[in-house]
């Protein structure tokens, strides 16, 4: 998957067209670092297509890491807030407020993160009234592997009091009907979690294994768990957007 297939081209083209008469500089914040899979793919190539089409008028500045906001589940406010003219952020943190967008993590839903992306687009409408900004682009990623350290998961019974960090309610709700005991945590933490025993295996999707190196303090990866994937977005700030 590429950028193209998940920044919406009409969003784009409608910045462009409003803005290439005077240079713009759009900052974007998200809470993953400058190395992280996701800047190589999709933050990156986004501010380098806008530099490109608007011959230079239109650039973006990135602010990886959490500079604007350390905080994952208030990418949302940063943006709408106008903190960032551009913010990435991911639906099922703030399940309550993203509803539709965040049933792409219902098992069953999707098997595949082409599959649950295309699923997000079919719902762009309604997907586009959760927020209160400017959709440009989403997409998902694979259904979640789990990453433990002492513990293989060969069985249904494996799952039993194992403490697991989820990233949604629906993983959580799904977990604990394994009979595993669901955790949240900040996705900068589970690295050291996991190394110091507060946590005994992570849901992740099984790329995250090398983005947050987990292959450190893990030893085992159990993958083909039947579940699906998680939004992700890039929202700009509506009134950024309109001038």
């Amino acid at each position: 998957m590429n950028v193209s297939q998940v920044i919406l081209p009409a969003v784009v083209a409608g910045i462009i067209g409003s803005a290439a008469m005077a240079e713009t500089q759009f900052s974007l914040s998200y809470f993953v670092g400058p190395k992280h899979r996701f800047n190589e793919a999709f933050f990156t190539p986004l501010g380098d297509n806008l530099e490109e089409l608007s011959s230079g008028a239109l650039t973006v500045k990135q602010y990886g890491g959490g500079t604007l906001n350390s905080n994952p589940a208030l990418q949302y406010s940063t943006v709408v807030e106008g903190v960032a003219d551009l913010a990435f952020g991911i639906s099922s943190y703030t399940y309550d407020l993203f509803p539709i967008s965040s049933a792409v993590s219902v098992p069953g839903v999707c098997n595949s993160g082409v599959d649950c992306t295309e699923a997000l687009w079919r719902a762009q409408d309604l997907i586009e009234d959760e927020f209160n900004a400017k959709l440009i682009a989403m997409w998902s990623n694979e259904p979640m592997a789990i990453v433990s350290k002492d513990r293989p998961i060969t069985s249904l019974e494996d799952f039993q009091g194992l403490k697991i960090r989820v990233s949604s309610n629906i993983e959580a709700d799904f977990l604990s009907a394994l009979g595993a005991s669901p955790v949240s945590q900040s996705v900068s933490e589970i690295n050291q979690n996991l190394a110091n025993g507060t946590i005994d295996a992570i849901a992740i999707d099984p790329t995250s294994v090398r983005d947050f190196k987990l292959f450190e303090p893990a030893n085992y990866v159990t993958l083909g768990m039947p579940t699906s994937g998680l939004a992700f977005w890039i929202l700009m700030n509506n009134d950024t957007y309109d001038e």
